[in-house]
């Protein structure tokens, strides 16, 4: 039965970009062109080669004209994404695999681009790592461009959004998201996509509250529909009732008075009511980012990812690397910068190094053993970090970390590479501190030993919860068996907060469980000193640190580690620590008693 116009619709989705945006629904369909299945005589077979030529020069040229223009407006660092749509352009693999099918099989270029490029999204899709598996996208984005010149049509543009638009898509490719701008459009839905797209990554750079993953939204909604975008809690409502209109503006209100308020106080350290210091630091996975953590009082960057330097079909430069690490050292010194080494699965970078296909690639050859079997790819980049601790104070951070023999050969190499940068007159940090990502259960449990190696520990909980319960959490059919606060989780936690204040050692979380309050009161009890957080999140975390009562948390920890399940921890702690998160934001109208 279809819905009424004015009957409320609330979806859930996906929070990939915070912010609460209230404005009227845009749909934007970038419908496909039509692949034509015909086939063209055997004499015009290298005039539809020639064709297909043709028309990636055109939208190599476009795709050049939309990165200089992106780097104009948002920087160099956004224009990276787009770099690396024209590397994948020019990907040999894609031409050749095109103008094979041409020939082989009389297709026109339509057909055999299609065919190609559906090859090749199923090796991204298969890939372990979730933020290059999102680069999905970016082949979306260059099939629909070419597939559009092909048919001699032109790009759908957003030409009809006007003021306080908030836009509404099955799916956003990265070249239209770097249309969109702050003054015109509010915030944006989509019915596919994750945190770590191309699209959810330019949204957040342009400050659009954006819910992914609604699954059906785009179908729900009528262009002109009153909606809201709730970017912190993933929640989107269709035609809201007077109620939630009320709530959410007076959220905005509240929202721009405390940021008022915590811009005077961000120097302030965040400390509980009963005295303990709680270090706030961001995650970071582009440079330009670095700002808006130094805004938000982040103490330092609890770990910059450094995959986005690795979007392209080539592996990045020594000197590339450094402009990078040194931009982000720079704007934070005097705290520390921890720069995980490159997490990539080895199935990304078979353009780079020899790989096979993996039954298994979650469990295969990705993070530090990639770095350990390719010394070259791996020494390049400590000699970046090294030349960039200069700067300021930049820390190594070691990921997917099984066992010590894998720390003891990494330190190696560092040391290796410290004596080559000295040998050559070349500055660097001496006293680079080095520490381990803990997110396999192995690691965790062997947290007292690797404390002996080691100057930090970094708990990587989004997959210590995956690895420690065997849940892929992006699989819809067990994802809900997916629970940081399974008592068997806050076990490994506790084990490891542990031998680090034995050994006299930080120990941070650097998962998405830092900032749901709930969790981060749980963490404090457990001994978690050290929370990084998305940059947006800080202020928030902050007020929850403030309220909260570390003697409180500690006795709530306790009691959980005792529990059967998730959900018995969570209800104690909402029950216990009620204020607490009330303070952070008020129950939405549908929870309220």
């Amino acid at each position: 039965m279809a819905r009424t116009k004015r009957e409320h619709l609330r979806l859930e989705g996906t929070a990939a970009a915070p912010g609460i945006a209230i404005g009227k629904a845009l749909t934007h369909r970038a419908e496909r062109p039509a692949v034509s299945r015909r086939r063209v005589p055997t004499h015009r077979i290298e005039a539809e080669v020639l064709r297909f030529h043709a028309a990636l020069a055109s939208v190599s040229e476009d795709m050049r004209r939309t990165r200089q223009r992106v780097e104009h407006e948002h920087g160099a660092d956004l224009a990276l994404i787009f770099e690396a749509q024209l590397a994948m352009l020019d990907d040999m693999l894609m031409k050749d695999g095109t103008i094979e099918r041409i020939r082989a099989n009389n297709w026109v270029a339509e057909r055999a681009f299609a065919e190609t490029m559906a090859h090749l999204r199923q090796g991204f899709e298969k890939i372990d790592n979730e933020y290059l598996r999102a680069r999905v996208g970016d082949l979306k984005d260059i099939e629909h461009q070419v597939l559009v010149q092909l048919a001699g049509g032109s790009l759908s543009g957003l030409q009809n959004a006007r003021s306080n638009t908030v836009i509404f898509a099955r799916d956003m490719l990265p070249s239209e998201a770097a249309q969109l701008g702050r003054r015109l459009v509010k915030g944006l839905v989509t019915d596919a996509g994750g945190t770590t797209s191309h699209t959810s990554i330019i949204a957040r750079s342009l400050g659009l509250p954006t819910v992914v993953a609604t699954e059906r939204a785009s179908h729900l909604v009528s262009t002109g529909d009153l909606v809201v975008v709730d970017g912190d809690t993933g929640t989107v409502h269709i035609c809201p009732d007077a109620e939630t209109v009320r709530y959410y503006r007076a959220l905005l209100r509240r929202q721009v008075r405390r940021e008022r308020e915590l811009s005077q106080r961000t120097e302030l350290p965040a400390v509980t009511t009963d005295g303990v210091h709680i270090t706030l630091l961001a995650n970071v996975d582009l440079p330009q980012e670095i700002e808006q953590a130094v805004a938000s009082g982040a103490r330092g960057v609890g770990m910059m990812r450094t995959e986005f330097l690795y979007l392209g079909y080539r592996l990045p430069s020594e000197a590339e690397q450094l402009d990078a690490y040194a931009h982000i050292v720079r704007a934070m010194a005097p705290h520390p910068v921890v720069i995980r080494t490159v997490d990539l699965g080895g199935d990304k970078l078979t353009h780079a190094v020899d790989s096979v296909a993996e039954a298994n690639p979650f469990l295969g050859w990705r993070g530090i053993r990639i770095c350990l079997d390719t010394p070259d790819l791996f020494r390049t980049q400590l000699r970046a970090i090294l030349r960039a601790g200069v700067h300021g104070n930049a820390r190594i951070l070691l990921p997917m970390i099984s066992g010590l023999d894998e720390v003891r050969r990494a330190k190696e190499a560092i040391h290796q590479v410290q004596q080559e940068l000295e040998q050559q007159g070349i500055a660097h940090q001496k006293d680079c501190q080095v520490g381990v990502m803990i997110e396999v259960p192995s690691a965790a449990i062997m947290a007292e030993q690797l404390a002996q190696e080691v100057d930090f520990f970094s708990l990587g909980t989004n997959d210590l919860v995956q690895y420690t319960l065997a849940v892929d959490r992006g699989n819809a059919r067990v994802a809900d068996l997916y629970d940081p606060l399974h008592p068997a989780v806050l076990r490994l936690i506790r084990q490891v907060a542990d031998a680090a204040a034995a050994a006299g050692i930080p120990a941070s979380i650097c998962g998405a469980m830092a900032a749901d309050p709930v969790a981060a009161v749980i963490l404090m009890g457990l001994g978690i000193r050290l929370l990084s957080v998305s940059s947006a999140q800080i202020p928030e975390l902050k007020e929850v640190v403030l309220a909260a009562n570390i003697a409180t948390a500690s006795e709530i920890a306790c009691e959980s580690l005792k529990m059967s399940s998730g959900v018995e921890v969570r209800a104690r702690v909402q029950a216990v620590m009620k204020e607490v998160f009330l303070t952070a934001r008020p129950p939405r109208p549908e929870e309220a008693p």
